[in-house]
């Protein structure tokens, strides 16, 4: 009776963690979602910057969503000044440093994947520095993303 009692037990934590395996436990499955980019914040960001003055009107007319799916794909959609465009790819994690996830991000008609980093603020903010070689401004430049509640 005592090592049927452990073999329900060995096999309730093996179970255990392989739903864990299954539903996303690693670090990246909270960034699952679709997030957009926060307008608001971004403009508090710019205060007192004399980047602001050009920037501030260009973030008016600026909507952006990014969205991660849990099986690896991404779509990077947006307007702005009436043009929409909508860029497909996919990504993956490569590690957790701190509140930063470090992710790999190919996106489509690219020959090679870029890095880029998502900085978790809490779990609806987050701050998205763009792959590498994609922001005309340099790799300091972060933008500030809430998630989109369905």
């Amino acid at each position: 009776m005592r090592s049927w009692r452990l073999f329900v037990a060995l096999a309730a934590v093996v179970g255990l963690a392989y739903m864990a395996v299954l539903t996303g436990c690693s670090p990246a499955a909270k960034l699952v979602g679709t997030w957009e980019v926060d307008i608001p914040a971004a403009q508090e960001k710019l205060k007192g910057d004399p980047l602001a003055l050009v920037a501030g009107p260009i973030l008016s007319g600026l909507k952006l969503n990014l969205t991660f799916q849990g099986d690896g794909n991404c779509t990077v959609d947006g307007t702005f000044l009436g043009q929409s465009k909508t860029v497909k790819g996919s990504w993956r994690f490569v590690k957790e440093e701190g509140t930063t996830l470090l992710l790999m991000v190919k996106l489509e008609n690219e020959a090679s994947e870029r890095e880029m980093k998502v900085v978790f603020v809490d779990n609806d903010h987050i701050e998205a520095i763009p792959p590498t070689g994609i922001s005309p401004v340099g790799p300091a430049l972060t933008f500030p993303f809430v998630r989109k509640k369905p």
